[in-house]
């Protein structure tokens, strides 16, 4: 990035005429013209959609923070917390199927991700998908073994599913853990 920088600045002749001499490319456009390497030009991009989606979270505003991580994943489709945050966000606004999708896209990059897992379980729970939702809550305990949450709410799907042996079992596991 510097050293582009540098090369820019020289060959375009900004050192004796000044940064006017740039008016008339993009920054990231001069930036790779001059060597830089996509992912750089791209990543103060990419964290500023990411932490401005990450903002827009905070202040509730969840459809605007959807978009937001969608441009953030536009310019990076394997930004892995991306696409659990925008999971978090499509669940806030009772858009469950999708966020099953972002969870899966960031398990898809990242198969140790615990938290995706566990969240993915939770919407599949809203979504009335109890066996698959003891799955999620399943591949949490396989990483992380001592989690209560995980093991609570796997109790709770399989209570729902009628299998009250299993079920006691993750509740233990959860008083255990907890």
């Amino acid at each position: 990035f510097c050293a582009a920088t540098l090369r820019g600045l020289v060959r375009d002749r900004a050192l004796l005429f000044g940064l006017d001499a740039l008016d008339d490319w993009e920054l990231r456009e001069w930036l790779l013209r001059h060597g830089a390497r996509q992912s750089t030009v791209d990543a103060p991009f990419i964290k500023a959609w990411y932490d401005l989606a990450f903002a827009l979270t905070e202040l509730h505003e969840y459809d605007k923070a959807v978009a937001a991580f969608a441009r953030a994943l536009a310019i990076n489709p394997k930004y892995t917390n991306a696409y659990y945050d925008k999971g978090l966000a499509l669940m806030h606004l009772n858009r469950f199927y999708e966020a099953v999708g972002a969870f899966d896209n960031a398990l898809s990059i990242d198969p140790d991700f615990a938290d995706s897992h566990y969240y993915r379980g939770l919407a599949l729970v809203a979504l009335n998908r109890r066996s698959e939702a003891v799955e999620a809550f399943d591949a949490v305990l396989a990483l992380v073994p001592g989690s209560a949450d995980a093991a609570f709410h796997k109790g709770g799907s399989l209570f729902d599913l009628g299998n009250y042996k299993p079920a006691a079992d993750a509740f233990s596991l959860a008083i255990e853990h907890n």
